[in-house]
């Protein structure tokens, strides 16, 4: 029931407390909607990046909700051409 409430209305969250989220699943309620039809890429995101059993490296650097997006952004970036398109493809816009 939680994770309902959570998903239909995300709530602010301290930087620190999103962070430490311990699912993917908690994390996408929060910042899910950041990539619209696209939420793949948060979640996986998080799972290379910020789940509790991952190098921590990229949470440390992480002080900021700026450096949090930057950090997605450069993930999205790093990613294969083929999942760059497929992006891409559900947002037409920004291709312009």
């Amino acid at each position: 029931a939680a994770m309902s409430s959570l998903s239909s209305s995300p709530t602010m969250i301290p930087l620190d407390v999103l962070l430490a989220l311990p699912t993917a699943a908690e994390f996408l309620a929060h910042l899910g909607g950041i990539y619209e039809k696209s939420p793949t890429f948060v979640e996986q995101f998080y799972t290379e990046n910020l789940c509790p059993t991952t190098n921590q490296a990229t949470k440390a650097r992480i002080t900021n909700i700026k450096i949090l997006f930057d950090e997605i952004k450069q993930y999205v970036r790093r990613s294969p051409s083929e999942v760059q398109l497929e992006l891409l493809r559900s947002h037409p816009d920004l291709c312009l």
